[in-house]
């Protein structure tokens, strides 16, 4: 261990600290840098490497035309303030329904659980957020959904609501598989979110009730628990079963009917 002592009548030097505070007229300059280079897909990187910011800046980078724009830090801040400038919510892509899906024992004994919404932007769905877990019931579902509600409000300033339910909600419904713990979680989550005065839905309405709100089963899922009646019935029988999901309210008594003339237990337990 060395212990150095500079005396007084040494002069002690060395190069002064790069000066890193970023003036006001180089943050305008990298805003402006920034536009050029197209806000939505901006990076430090995009924007340092454009050809135009370098004509802007008479063949100089960025770090170059000042000591504080080396700081990646600094410039990676600007351009999310002037996203955030053109956009203060977000890109403004209306959702109006998402979708969860698991995939099981997707990594050892942890489940996967997928939010994917579709984006008209790019034509596709759009996974925006998995969760990695070993919980499967209806308490910890409710939690999961009270906590995506909490995220998705601090992300977009925005309350995840319901139009059904709750005034100026955007969302019509949420895409599941046939998994009962999580859709009476989900229930739970947002059966608080009802306005009795503009949705009309009672207040003492229990959860399973107020699914048929705001819940849509997967069309696929729905339909294989019926797969294996196609030896039990008749090609016509089993065509009427399995469209059963198109069937309007006035219609249901009759297709009630329907399903006790068979007799067939196995059909009338599903």
């Amino acid at each position: 261990m060395a212990v150095v002592v500079h005396k007084p009548k040494f002069t002690h030097t060395h190069p002064l600290a790069i000066d890193s505070k970023l003036s006001l007229e180089s943050k305008k300059l990298y805003k402006k840098l920034v536009e050029n280079a197209g806000v939505w897909g901006a990076s430090v990187q995009t924007v340092d490497n454009l050809s135009s910011t370098r004509v802007n800046l008479n063949g100089k980078t960025p770090a170059l035309h000042d000591d504080a724009l080396m700081d990646h830090r600094c410039k990676k801040d600007i351009i999310k303030e002037v996203k955030t400038q053109y956009a203060p919510l977000g890109l403004g892509y209306l959702v109006t329904s998402f979708e969860v899906d698991h995939t099981f024992k997707r990594v050892l004994e942890y489940n996967e659980w997928e939010i994917v919404i579709y984006c008209s932007a790019v034509h596709q769905a759009v996974t925006i957020g998995c969760v990695y877990t070993n919980g499967q019931d209806r308490k910890f579902y409710k939690k999961l959904f009270d906590m995506l509600q909490d995220i998705v409000g601090d992300v977009t300033s925005k309350p995840m609501h319901f139009k059904a339910l709750t005034p100026g909600g955007n969302l019509l419904c949420i895409n599941t598989d046939l998994e009962a713990a999580q859709s009476l979680g989900f229930g739970d989550s947002f059966i608080s979110t009802n306005q009795l005065d503009y949705s009309g839905i009672p207040a003492s309405i229990d959860t399973k009730s107020i699914l048929s709100y705001i819940l849509k089963s997967c069309h696929v899922h729905v339909k294989q628990a019926i797969l294996n009646f196609r030896k039990m019935v008749s090609h016509q029988d089993y065509q009427k079963i399995l469209d059963f999901l198109y069937l309007k309210p006035e219609d249901l008594p009759v297709f009630d009917k329907f399903i006790e003339g068979h007799g067939i237990l196995k059909i009338k337990s599903k």
